[in-house]
């Protein structure tokens, strides 16, 4: 995380204030329009298992319906897209850099999204929602807001830490759900829900990585 008040930084090296957020993460943006809402969860989740060695569990369908996985692409495939029909092609030879890790991401979020998101998620119970599921409003233009954190106190009670990225591609953020505390929780949490700008609906809180198995 950068220090609290830190800006957030944009994809072309412009700032916006973080005032009414809670804290900024230290992840890059890129220099292309491209790690907006959608790209920056599957930036994260790609991350996550790029550190776990979990390479087979990074990815991800096209909005068209195309699986993108990183093992195809750190083999030397490349994804040729023309319209709707997307295939691979053999260019490149094998490249396990993270160079290479962060060519696959900036074309992944190129051709994914909300609505991709969606479809390759299903909805969960507000009461069986852990980290890593996410309220995703899929459209052009859709949203989504990743659980990024959980408490749970003596009772039992639980809350979250959400955080989003936004348009244009910048810094992601943790939001602020009252001036003085950042923790959504859950026996306040009702439908439609509102996060900082978006209203969810109940089925739009989802649990990604249900039908994404290799193809």
């Amino acid at each position: 995380m950068y220090q609290q008040g830190s800006p957030i930084y944009c994809h072309d090296g412009t700032t916006l204030s973080s005032i009414g957020y809670a804290a900024v993460y230290r992840m890059d943006t890129g220099t292309a329009n491209l790690q907006q809402c959608a790209d920056s969860i599957i930036r994260l989740y790609s991350e996550y298992f790029l550190a776990q060695q979990m390479y087979d569990r990074i990815a991800f369908h096209t909005t068209s319906g195309f699986l993108l996985d990183y093992p195809s692409w750190r083999d030397g495939k490349r994804a040729l897209v023309l319209g709707d029909f997307v295939t691979w092609l053999p260019l490149k030879r094998y490249d396990d850099s993270y160079a290479t890790f962060l060519s696959y991401e900036m074309t992944v979020m190129r051709y994914a999204g909300t609505l991709s998101l969606t479809d390759e998620s299903e909805p969960v119970a507000l009461e069986n929602a852990t980290i890593g599921d996410f309220f995703c409003k899929g459209g052009s233009p859709g949203h989504v807001v990743l659980i990024v954190d959980e408490a749970v106190n003596a009772e039992g009670k639980r809350c979250f830490l959400l955080g989003q990225g936004f348009m244009p591609a910048q810094s992601f953020h943790i939001l602020q759900n009252t001036q003085t505390d950042p923790w959504y929780y859950a026996d306040e949490i009702t439908f439609p829900f509102r996060a900082d700008a978006f209203s969810f609906e109940e089925h739009m809180l989802r649990r990604w990585g249900t039908g994404f198995e290799s193809e």
